[in-house]
């Protein structure tokens, strides 16, 4: 029997195709958020996984290409710890797919002049076209837009300093024409549906008693609690505060909990 060609293979498979409909595999978009992050030793910074609209995955397994640079949490939104100098790959899984994202830790006090902290996503198919300052009463995450020209059209991205995605957006059908100022602050402002939260009257240097007895006037709790962290759930938002050794908040950071 002879062999039976490249060329009698692809012919067949069109045939194949004709006789029962033949459908190409979807390929779902997951990606962590930031893509890229530069850290010192001793840092603690929160990555994301997240789907092509900018919402959270949950149920993602974490791993690194060198565990003996940082501790990593696992959890759908986790903190890593960097604890030598050296470059890993950390890499989300889940049911959606997995994605990578690059990390440098460097050894020092303080970043080199000129270093870029943290990059956000590059999906495929999509070029930043501008990148512009959030106004923070109109979203209460974001810290910066990303406006993107992808092949179905542009996209706005929300990111937090951090470089965590908070949320994305089509804002426009054609890929030539840019997003007017309005169409991105509409854009933010149907993300807008969760007004202040308790991280929005909460200050660095705030004592913990303090923050303490604020819960307790808004009839709040934390969902998580240890001695240097807390995590305080609300309706559409999640405020992690962080304490010194001296019980003053030291940072806090205020995310977009998306459906």
């Amino acid at each position: 029997m002879g062999r039976l060609s490249l060329a009698r293979v692809t012919k067949f498979s069109q045939i194949a195709c004709v006789l029962a409909v033949c459908v190409a595999p979807a390929v779902a978009q997951v990606a962590v958020t930031p893509a890229k992050r530069t850290m010192l030793v001793g840092d603690s910074e929160p990555f994301r996984a997240v789907d092509s609209q900018g919402h959270m995955l949950t149920n993602v397994h974490w791993t690194i290409s060198r565990q003996e640079l940082a501790e990593v949490a696992q959890g759908a939104e986790v903190e890593v710890v960097a604890k030598q100098p050296g470059r890993f790959t950390l890499t989300a899984h889940a049911g959606e797919g997995y994605a990578e994202a690059q990390v440098e830790v460097l050894q020092g006090p303080t970043m080199p002049l000129g270093t870029i902290r943290w990059s956000g996503v590059d999906w495929p198919g999509c070029k930043t076209a501008k990148i512009m300052p959030a106004v923070p009463s109109e979203t209460g995450v974001a810290d910066v837009f990303e406006d993107a020209v992808c092949a179905d059209g542009h996209y706005v991205a929300a990111y937090t300093a951090e470089g965590i995605m908070a949320w994305r957006r089509k804002v426009t059908a054609k890929s030539g024409v840019q997003p007017s100022a309005e169409e991105v602050a509409a854009a933010a402002a149907q993300l807008n549906t969760h007004g202040a939260c308790i991280c929005d009257s909460i200050s660095i240097s705030m004592k913990r008693d303090d923050v303490r007895a604020l819960l307790a006037a808004r009839r709040l709790n934390t969902s998580s609690e240890t001695k240097n962290a807390w995590v305080i759930e609300e309706e559409g938002t999640e405020c992690r505060l962080w304490f010194d050794a001296q019980s003053w908040v030291s940072k806090k950071r205020k995310t977009l909990v998306s459906e």
